[in-house]
């Protein structure tokens, strides 16, 4: 048997999402309009649909794309002149420009599966490992910020970037390793970009995942130092909040999360807070 207590809350999200992705669309486009739409309309709309507030986009290939690529093919192109997101405008983009129709609040972020293939130690989309020359990192900097860049001036916003899609994971299709030492350094040597808070939020996020607590909290303080006013502040002194109580320091853990409801106070991480606070 199975008891649901509504009247007890133990998480808190602000909504689900789902990856937009070519072979999505090729589906897609084996519907007739009206067909189409309505598809869209179940996974975006608040009314008929499943209300996806958040869209995820693929920089490059990913294990759902119909071929490997990445936007800068072109060896050593470390100015990132042959970039391109032409492949994109096939097949991506038109996804998440029927998306945005549906849903217009709808929150845009991006990983690469892969980098291109001669930033890594194998030359190859599938698995191998980051290089980590500082030639080669300060190229992958600006594949990123391209990206951005590109996708804005296609009227597309992209509120987050994050330099990998599962760092820890080598698989057979579109994948790289990189170690969080060297995931650390990236974001301390290129911290340029608005998004480089975001990033850095998820470090502190792979540490937490794994139970390290303590250097989680420290991951979440750099973000606090160096981004003290980014989108993602709120969100690191939260999560300190929840790493001090996994360390059985409840006074400690109280004073982070009082300190959200101060600093922000109507945000999401504050409701977050007072529910947590409101715990015995």
């Amino acid at each position: 048997d199975l008891s649901v207590d509504t009247g007890t809350g133990h998480q808190w999200w602000d909504g689900f999402g789902g990856t937009c992705n070519v072979a999505g669309w090729e589906v897609l486009l084996l519907l007739d309009a009206g067909e189409r739409e309505r598809a869209i309309r179940m996974l975006f709309d608040a009314v008929e649909g499943a209300r996806l507030a958040y869209g995820r986009i693929p920089i490059g290939a990913s294990d759902y794309a119909l071929s490997r690529y990445t936007l800068c093919e072109q060896a050593d192109d470390f100015s990132m002149s042959t970039f391109s997101i032409a492949r994109d405008r096939d097949y991506l983009i038109p996804f998440i420009q029927a998306a945005l129709a549906v849903k217009p609040e709808l929150h845009l972020w991006a990983s690469p599966w892969s980098p291109p293939a001669w930033m890594k130690d194998n030359n190859s989309i599938d698995g191998g490992n980051m290089r980590s020359e500082p030639q080669i990192l300060e190229a992958h900097a600006l594949y990123l910020a391209r990206f951005v860049e590109e996708y804005e001036a296609a009227g597309l916003d992209i509120e987050m970037v994050m330099p990998q899609n599962e760092p820890g994971y080598e698989t057979r299709y579109p994948s790289c390793l990189w170690t969080p030492t060297l995931l650390r350094d990236f974001l301390r040597d290129y911290p340029q970009s608005n998004l480089a808070a975001n990033a850095q939020y998820w470090i502190g996020e792979a540490y937490y995942a794994k139970s390290d607590f303590a250097r989680a909290i420290s991951e979440y303080q750099v973000v606090l130092d160096k981004h003290p006013a980014g989108e993602k502040a709120c969100d690191a002194l939260l999560k300190q909040g929840f790493a001090f109580q996994e360390l059985n320091e409840p006074e400690k853990s109280k004073l982070f999360l009082r300190e959200v409801q101060e600093r922000c106070p109507k945000s999401p991480a504050a409701a977050k807070a007072a529910e947590r606070l409101a715990k015995p």
